[in-house]
């Protein structure tokens, strides 16, 4: 945001378009990226991220994701439960080959019925940061992540 055309930047701020099959907007979500709003689900959906046991991370995805949830990142989609749990493993089991975590990037927020988030890939042990992007939550009536989307940034 600017105060006028050519003048210095005020503000910063995410903008984030649902498109209809046609190419409108359908829903456009606004989120300040110098609030951080982290809540209880943002932390439970990370976590999915990062954990080992298969049958664990299962039943998370099952509290988190509504049973008809998508998920989407620039490689391809998936939709319900078992779909997501396949992904999940398999960017479990990425960085677990290469030693790294997920960890929130302390800017997270909900309004309405969204939710967005920061995020960092970092080395276990040492804590470097390898990548960084964010997400955005889409919740259903029950509270629950009707779509994500995971937008990768910066990788290292």
């Amino acid at each position: 945001m600017v105060a006028t055309a050519g003048g210095e930047v005020e503000g910063v701020g995410l903008s984030f378009l649902v498109l209809t099959s046609q190419g409108r907007i359908q829903s456009d979500y606004q989120f300040n990226p110098t609030i951080n709003e982290t809540n209880e689900l943002v932390e439970r959906y990370v976590a999915i991220w990062n954990e080992p046991n298969p049958d664990v991370r299962y039943n998370r995805i099952a509290g988190v994701w509504a049973a008809n949830g998508a998920y989407l990142d620039e490689i391809a989609g998936r939709n319900g439960h078992s779909a997501i749990a396949a992904e999940a493993a398999r960017v479990y089991n990425a960085l677990a080959a290469t030693d790294r975590i997920f960890t929130l990037a302390n800017h997270a927020q909900a309004h309405h019925n969204v939710a967005s988030l920061r995020w960092h890939m970092r080395a276990r042990h040492c804590g470097a940061v390898k990548a960084e992007g964010s997400d955005l939550l889409i919740l259903d009536k029950s509270g629950r992540v009707g779509f994500g989307y995971r937008c990768e940034e910066r990788a290292g």
